[in-house]
């Protein structure tokens, strides 16, 4: 079973020193695989984006992530329950996560 750990952070792409009270200001959600050892879950390239959006989005809806993380947990639920296939040399499992 694959182990996903998620992350977000906020940037301003107009601003690169901080992202306090940007104009421009976006929200973005990460995952890694948790089943990797430590030192590959660090290294930016096992680090995968999820998720981009508009901080002023979630400023108005104070807060509230459901609405938009909904379509990110119902493909998590599908991947949990149903799993994919994963074909190599030949030979195809199923892995859920």
């Amino acid at each position: 079973m694959l182990r996903f750990h998620l992350y977000a952070d906020e940037f301003d792409p107009c601003n690169a020193i901080g992202a306090d009270g940007g104009k421009h200001k976006i929200s973005a959600f990460y995952f890694t695989i948790g089943n990797l050892h430590p030192k590959f879950r660090s290294q930016l390239r096992y680090i995968f984006l999820v998720l981009l959006v508009d901080y002023e989005i979630i400023r108005i809806k104070n807060s509230d992530y459901s609405l938009i993380l909904e379509p990110l947990i119902r493909d998590l639920k599908y991947l949990q329950e149903n799993g994919i296939t994963v074909a190599r040399a030949g030979v195809s499992r199923t892995v859920k996560g």
